[in-house]
């Protein structure tokens, strides 16, 4: 038991070295593939956590309760269906994307542009909710 400590220690900083060695990737001037599909990654992650921000923002504002005029439970569950649904939706459509790109090499970075342009356009739609 004791070795197989020693040796997942052992890959862990090997790991953390071969990590720390790795050039610090510049998004402004990518000009291979990888960087490109890489620094889109980020940008899709960044779209992503404002879209979640959104969400979460807009179910703490139905999270009150409900009202003779007013059922924010029904609210709440309409919404959470309508995510859901959304991002099947989100899912299929960027797939869809990387497959119609498959012969190419560009298709990672197509299929990870239509995943951040998804979750603009998503962020923007539950921002309109809150809206007054």
């Amino acid at each position: 038991m004791p070795s197989r400590l020693l040796l997942l220690a052992a890959l862990f900083t090997c790991g953390a070295a071969l990590a720390a060695t790795e050039p610090k990737l510049d998004c402004a001037n990518a000009s291979t593939t990888v960087a490109m599909t890489q620094c889109a990654a980020l940008d899709a992650d960044a779209a992503e956590a404002k879209l979640n921000a959104a969400y979460k923002a807009l179910m703490k504002n139905l999270s009150q309760p409900d009202t003779a005029t007013d059922n924010y439970t029904l609210m709440r569950q309409k919404l959470q269906a309508a995510q859901r649904a959304w991002i099947k939706f989100r899912d299929a459509d960027c797939d869809a994307v990387y497959q119609v790109n498959i012969s190419g090499t560009l298709r990672g970075l197509a299929a990870v542009g239509c995943k951040r342009q998804r979750a603009e356009q998503r962020t923007r739609e539950l921002q309109a909710y809150l809206a007054p």
